[in-house]
């Protein structure tokens, strides 16, 4: 907090999120939130939970990868790959085509684990508690 109010940051939206580390390294590259350009907007999600084996029994399939060890970085680039084709016109999505792949996406990781995350794509902010 001291960070932002030293210096004058302007968005409408900030997310932050304090990890307790369960998957990953203690490091940088473990950090969330996460964060990914699409189609000129920034893309950024925060996960609270575990989320077992779904980085190793799903693929990742597009251009987001991970940069680091963390299941929460694998379900963001998981999440994104299912958002692209939404995406691919250059404008922003109808909201409720954006919620159905986050409905569907909530719904695969909580067979998983636990699933709590904030997702905020530029234009909306997005909060699943499980």
């Amino acid at each position: 907090m001291e960070f932002i109010r030293n210096r004058e940051l302007s968005s409408k939206t900030f997310i932050c999120h304090i990890r307790k580390a369960t998957q990953g390294e203690v490091t940088l590259r473990n950090t969330h939130p996460f964060i990914r350009e699409m189609n000129g907007k920034m893309h950024v999600f925060a996960h609270n939970g575990k989320l077992g084996a779904f980085d190793q029994e799903q693929k990742l399939r597009g251009r987001f990868q991970t940069v680091g060890e963390s299941d929460s970085e694998f379900s963001f680039c998981y999440l994104l790959d299912a958002l692209v084709p939404l995406w691919q016109t250059g404008t922003v999505p109808e909201l409720d085509k954006r919620m159905d792949v986050i409905s569907r996406f909530a719904k695969k990781i909580r067979s998983y684990g636990l699933a709590n995350f904030i997702y905020a794509d530029g234009d909306a902010l997005f909060v699943h508690g499980h």
